[in-house]
């Protein structure tokens, strides 16, 4: 409740500002954080970590063996439940009109926070996967990846619209993305990702 009440009595400033995207970012990125946190506590899933080679968190929602049924809200928490859904109501009716602005690092956190929340429609996926489609190249292997991860494991996205996401890859690769810019773990989520599709 209390992020939501910040985002509520901030939003003419955050609305209007250059930051836009910086702010719903980072406030995706507490919600992704909050709700690793709470699967932690709940034994599903261990807390964030640092990535061996960045020193950058991660989560359980990094592992390609996790399963999206596992990252849904836990039923037991129901007295929070009802906020929890205002909130990513509310994100999503201000993070969609703008997609095309989020940088790819932001679009595929935010894709990993819609997944492990179980936040958005199909008709908010598909629009995602559309964005991700037309910029692919502008995103780093790691981002690709996770974004691919996440959208082929959110159950808004139907095996035809995984299968043009997956195509558009197989497309950067040919036309000269060196595999080599991906590290084994890129490479295993994308495996786990591909054998999803």
């Amino acid at each position: 409740g209390e992020l939501l009440s910040v985002l509520r009595s901030n939003e003419k400033e955050i609305m209007s500002s250059q930051n836009t995207t910086v702010y719903l970012s980072e406030a995706w990125d507490v919600i992704l954080q909050r709700h690793q946190d709470f699967r932690g506590s709940s034994g599903q899933s261990g807390p964030p970590r640092s990535s061996e080679a960045s020193g950058a968190p991660t989560y359980a929602a990094d592992d390609p063996n996790a399963r999206a049924e596992h990252l849904e809200p836990n039923p037991a928490s129901n007295g929070n439940r009802q906020e929890m859904r205002t909130l990513q109501g509310y994100m999503l009716q201000h993070t969609m009109p703008l997609v095309p602005e989020f940088s790819p690092a932001s679009i595929s956190m935010i894709a990993r926070a819609m997944v492990a929340t179980n936040t958005g429609a199909a008709a908010d996926i598909v629009s995602i996967s559309s964005d991700v489609q037309s910029r692919l190249v502008r995103f780093e292997p790691r981002e690709l990846c996770m974004v691919l991860w996440s959208l082929s494991s959110h159950p808004g996205m139907d095996e035809r619209q995984k299968q043009e996401l997956f195509k558009s890859l197989a497309s950067l690769v040919r036309q000269g993305m060196g595999m080599d810019n991906f590290t084994a773990k890129d490479l295993s989520i994308l495996v786990w990702a591909v054998g999803h599709v």
